[in-house]
Order: structure tokens, then C-alpha cells, then sequence
């Protein structure tokens, strides 16, 4: 067996819950930092989480496994808040940021990061980017996916 790892969980139950799923067809594959992940829970931290790892050979079968349970996870698990209703509709929603200041100043860090590279010989070249990464967030946006309630409206 060749491993590479499929996820990191951060709990051991959905860990073991992929586990039987891939066991169900007939996909060998290990876990590990099941104790420790639950020691650190208990202790108020969690480091890196349970690892799954599968065969290479089987990771295209086994990711297709895994992104169908946590869909289904997704899907079960919501519940309004307000109403304790599970009659809850899913739907993206873009966002987009539009300050105007915080414009200028994504422009202005990413000037003043382009100056000091030239000046420095380009060491500030790398933290130029994050700016650049802010002002395409603003431009293009996000998907966000808003839950919406049907029987008393609430959207979350």
C-alpha cells in the first residue's frame, strides 16, 4: 500500500464515519492521531486532527466517497437556529466589498512594497502580493452560501 492522505478531520466520529464508507467498498485505509486528536479536545487544543490516509491508486474512488458524505453531512446537519425548523433551503449568495478607502489602501501597500523592492533588491516583492490578493477579492467577490429558513424566513 502506498498512502496518501485523503483529509485531516477534525474529530475522530466523521473520521470513522469515511472509515466505514470506504471499508463499504472495499477501500483499505488507515487513520492516524485517533487518541491524540482526542486527548487535545479534551484538553481545550487541537493541533493537526485525525488523518485518513488511502491507497494511492484508490484516492480518485475514495475522494469521490468523501465529498459525497460531506455533502450529505452538509445538507442533514442544518437546522434554523430561531425556529429549530430542518425545512432549510441552501443557496449561494456573491459578495463583494466595496469601501472605497480600503481600495486606496490595498493600492497604496502594493506601490510602497513595488518602491521598496526596486530600492531593496526585491525582498518585498512577495508581501506586495497580499494587497494585489485584496484588491481581486474586492473586484471579483465570494460565494458565500446563506441558509435560509422556509418556515419562519430567517436566513444564516
Amino acid at each position: 500500500m502506498e498512502p496518501k492522505l485523503l483529509k485531516f478531520f477534525d474529530n475522530e466520529i466523521n473520521a470513522q464515519e469515511i472509515k466505514v464508507k470506504l471499508n463499504e467498498a472495499a477501500i483499505e485505509c488507515v487513520l492516524q492521531n485517533e487518541l491524540k486528536t482526542s486527548i487535545n479536545v479534551m484538553s481545550g487544543s487541537a493541533e493537526e486532527g485525525v488523518a485518513l490516509y488511502v491507497d494511492k491508486k484508490d484516492y480518485p474512488e475514495s475522494k469521490k466517497i468523501l465529498d459525497s458524505y460531506e455533502q450529505e453531512l452538509e445538507e442533514k446537519l442544518k437546522w434554523c437556529p430561531e425556529c429549530d425548523s430542518d425545512d432549510v433551503t441552501i443557496t449561494t449568495e456573491l459578495v463583494k466589498y466595496k469601501p472605497r478607502w480600503l481600495f486606496i489602501f490595498c493600492i497604496a501597500v502594493f506601490v510602497i512594497c513595488i518602491i521598496l523592492s526596486i530600492c531593496i533588491e526585491g525582498w518585498i516583492f512577495i508581501p506586495g502580493l497580499l494587497p494585489v490578493i485584496g484588491l481581486i477579492v474586492m473586484i471579483v467577490g465570494y460565494d458565500k452560501k446563506v441558509y435560509h429558513c422556509n418556515k419562519c424566513g430567517n436566513d444564516f
